[in-house]
């Protein structure tokens, strides 16, 4: 049985109280791995269930047996620790960042490819990419009484470049952005507003709102006619 089908078989039969996730990555030199790891390019397969420890043991065991992990950090959290558990990684005003996500309309084994390649070829082995399950609660919710986001999407894919060499901003982009118009064949066209890369890209804001996007012009004209709120993801109220 393949990881991948393993993996797709575990997401399909999860109560609300899991999320899961993918990500592709290269462990970093920090004190919560192994130095014998350090280096190692990886797939890490993580998971969170919020409810009775043992419940959650029981559940995510099929997750930890799929191969022989190389480093086993599963455990019970408190959230507040859980909500710090990537900040080693993303240092403030050590490394620099260009990030994009989108919906994703499926997980299909030529979306995986690309995604595989791509990573493969990152000027920086600290970029990852994270992929997300999505579904439960979210997807029950009737879509036209919120703003943002895909509540249909099953997964959320997120291209995260991370690099420590100015001289590498524009190889860095470039391959952010190119792994994001290759998948766009696989997404929903919707994107996720807090992942912006330089948030220089007019149609970013549109395609995160979709059909919503002329119903929140009209409240900002209503409620901000003067555009005095914009430094954010702007809805212009002239569009």
């Amino acid at each position: 049985m393949s990881a991948r089908s393993s993996k797709g078989r575990f997401a399909a039969g999860l109560p609300d109280q899991v999320n899961p996730s993918a990500t592709l990555w290269t462990i970093p030199a920090v004190p919560a791995f192994p130095a014998d790891v350090h280096g190692r390019a990886v797939v890490v397969l993580g998971a969170t269930y919020v409810g009775v420890p043992e419940e959650g043991e029981r559940l995510l065991r099929p997750l930890r047996e799929i191969d022989e992990p190389i480093v086993d950090l599963s455990g019970t959290l408190p959230y507040v620790a859980l909500q710090k558990m990537f900040d080693p990684f993303f240092p403030a005003g050590t490394l620099q960042y260009y990030w994009k996500s989108m919906y994703l309309e499926g997980l299909e084994d030529e979306a995986i490819d690309v995604v595989v390649d791509h990573v493969k070829a990152r000027p920086s082995p600290l970029s990852m990419v994270a992929l997300w399950v999505l579904g439960g609660a979210l997807a029950r919710v009737d879509p036209s009484t919120t703003a943002t986001g895909a509540r249909d999407a099953p997964f959320l894919l997120e291209i995260l470049a991370n690099w420590d060499d100015p001289a590498s901003v524009d190889a860095n982009i470039q391959w952010a952005r190119g792994l994001f118009e290759t998948m766009q064949p696989h997404g929903t066209g919707k994107t996720n507003l807090n992942f912006p890369g330089l948030g220089d890209e007019p149609e970013f804001v549109r395609a995160a709102f979709g059909d919503h996007w002329r119903r929140l012009v009209e409240v900002k004209r209503r409620y901000d006619p003067g555009n005095l709120f914009r430094v954010n993801q702007n809805i212009d109220p002239n569009d």
